[in-house]
């Protein structure tokens, strides 16, 4: 199993379809909105131990689901792990579940499962992504000790602009569960109470979301072999690159379709939609240096400078 990580509006739908472009990799997208846990949402270090079953038998169901909105995030690749008869089948299963959901019966949606249709001899790789899972990044770590992790950080100020963006564009929810980020040991040992976040603007609720969500990640996961920390930069500046190290580091083969994925969807010049994984990469990283202002950078910055994730400011 193969979990790729991080914060919200941080490459991770680039990421992951980078990876879904691999013929043996079976993607799931974001499962854990679809089917939740009782698992919190933030494990510190010394809790590790308590939940590591629980999360492992929590991320085996993760890969079992199979609503549309999970198993078909577009674009999507042909695939090693079936023939050309299950492909059939399973696209057609699929347009049929995605147009079941679209019947609201009662006021609810419909909803629909769509089989694996998998060749029993095949490899197959799954593959899941997530945006909530930044707290508990160390336990399922542990969890996969078989298994690989990539967690992607964006440049604090680029994840500021693109939420804030995101916020208002309507785009993105305004409310960005201050009390839950209050409550994190990173937030306690700062002083950072859930009044003092509502005290602070759009700009810098977000700049500290952005350091307290990547702080428990990187320190649950400090020193494990199975887990890569992929700094966003590079993965725009030159996402080839980037792409063959991460596939080496999780054992997965370089393959034509991941390259021509690659560069169709990294040097296309802005397309105006705010989800898109088809853009221009360079343009992409960069972006934040003419759309805040030179005020909201510093104030960015004296935040993220408060941590010790220094190494991640650099571009």
């Amino acid at each position: 199993m193969i979990l790729l990580l991080g914060s919200a509006r941080s490459g991770t739908t680039w990421l992951a379809k980078i990876f879904d472009s691999h013929p043996d990799v079976l993607y799931r997208h974001e499962p854990d909105f679809t089917l939740t846990t009782t698992l919190p949402p933030f494990i510190t270090a010394d809790a590790l131990d308590q939940y590591a079953d629980s999360a492992r038998d929590y991320l085996e169901q993760l890969c079992d689901v199979r609503e549309p909105q999970v198993i078909a995030k577009r674009p999507l690749f042909p695939k090693r792990y079936r023939t050309s008869t299950q492909h059939l089948l399973w696209y057609s299963h699929l347009a049929l579940a995605t147009g079941l959901r679209r019947i609201p019966v009662l006021g609810t949606r419909l909803k629909a499962s769509v089989p694996a249709y998998l060749n029993p001899e095949a490899t197959v790789r799954p593959v899941i992504k997530s945006v909530m899972s930044m707290g508990r990044a160390g336990v399922y770590a542990r969890a996969v000790a078989e298994g690989h992790v990539v967690i992607i950080i964006r440049h604090i100020c680029g994840y500021v602009e693109s939420v804030v963006r995101g916020v208002r564009l309507g785009k993105m929810p305004g409310a960005l569960h201050l009390n839950m980020l209050a409550s994190m040991p990173q937030a306690q040992r700062r002083g950072l109470s859930a009044d003092r976040l509502r005290g602070m603007d759009l700009v810098e609720q977000c700049a500290w979301r952005w350091v307290l969500q990547n702080e428990i990640a990187l320190e649950t996961t400090r020193g494990l072999k199975n887990t890569m920390i992929l700094k966003h930069d590079d993965l725009c500046d030159n996402p080839m690159a980037a792409a063959q190290k991460m596939f080496a580091f999780c054992g997965l083969d370089w393959n034509d379709q991941t390259a021509t994925f690659i560069a169709a969807s990294s040097g296309q010049s802005e397309n105006g939609q705010y989800f898109s994984v088809y853009r221009s990469s360079a343009d992409e990283a960069h972006k934040w240096r003419t759309s805040l202002t030179r005020e909201e950078q510093k104030r960015i910055l004296a935040i993220a400078h408060a941590s010790e994730l220094a190494a991640f400011l650099q571009s």
